[in-house]
């Protein structure tokens, strides 16, 4: 398991707010250029809560309040 280091924003973003592929990845602590979709596919990393599917672009977002309870999780095992 990657070390994980929690940024202080993430701690004073409100719950409802939303964490990008990218901002996801990099707490967690794996490389930009790791593709976060095959990471979700693997079960590495938990389903994002909302994912755009527009045709240009597919996004996928993280609620901040879901995000924090997983690394609770994570952090306790």
């Amino acid at each position: 398991m990657k070390q994980i280091k929690i940024p202080s924003y993430l701690k004073t973003l409100p719950g409802d707010a939303y964490l990008s592929a990218s901002e996801v990845m990099k707490i967690l602590g794996y490389s930009e250029t790791t593709s976060a979709s095959f990471m979700v596919k693997q079960g590495l990393i938990p389903a994002p809560s909302v994912r755009c599917l527009s045709a240009s672009h597919k996004n996928m977002m993280w609620r901040v309040s879901g995000f924090r309870e997983y690394l609770k999780e994570l952090t306790a095992s």
